[in-house]
């Protein structure tokens, strides 16, 4: 799993970077919040793991703006590695959008545990997305099935239709020939003459 390691300290992030390889992590390292943001804006990391006091940029304001440009098929896990420890500054994390917060010095059996609670948070989050994307494949098949059984059914009726009126026009022409032999053997003054114009009239209006 590829990880985002974010602090302005150069021991601080080496010790990071450390312990976060020795948990299979493949890792990508910022000295500070600008820093991470382009790299996280260029390729989304599935977890970041970042300082809290940077200079320019924050790791809440980087937290904000990950949360913001956010995926509803993806997510980024963050931890936020910090010297604050105060229950309102965990509180202040968590509604920037941290999902886990710990307090420097770090040990690679903290880190360990962390890495492992977003492993299974990221794969249970997957499983949720997939479980979305296949759902909403259904909902359109099962939409597209009912546009073509519509579809059929117009197809049916305008068929119909059409081999109808394709039996007027020869109604109307056989109509006609009889008249024009009519006339031409026994002229108007053949009995059926006005019939068959009658008949010829009514398929007009057809």
């Amino acid at each position: 799993m590829r990880a985002l390691v974010v602090d302005d300290e150069l021991a601080t992030r080496t010790l990071l970077i450390g312990l976060a390889r020795a948990n299979g992590l493949e890792v990508t390292s910022a000295a500070d919040g600008d820093e991470a943001w382009e790299l996280h804006r260029a390729d989304p990391f599935p977890l970041v793991m970042t300082d809290w006091m940077m200079p320019r940029m924050s790791g809440l304001e980087l937290t904000d703006r990950i949360r913001a440009s956010q995926r509803s098929d993806t997510y980024t896990y963050v931890l936020v590695v910090t010297t604050l420890s105060a229950r309102e500054d965990t509180l202040k994390a968590f509604q920037a959008g941290a999902d886990d917060m710990l307090s420097k010095p770090v040990d690679a059996a903290q880190i360990s545990a962390r890495v492992a609670v977003a492993r299974r948070f990221l794969a249970a989050h997957a499983r949720r997305a997939e479980e979305a994307y296949l759902s909403s494949l259904a909902a359109m098949q099962s939409e597209l099935g009912h546009e073509h059984a519509a579809l059929s059914t117009n197809l049916a009726a305008l068929s119909k239709l059409y081999r109808g009126q394709g039996a007027v026009a020869r109604a109307r022409a056989f109509l006609r020939r009889e008249i024009d032999v009519l006339l031409a053997s026994e002229g108007e003054s053949h009995p059926r003459l006005a019939q068959l114009r009658e008949e010829l009239t009514a398929l007009k209006s057809m």
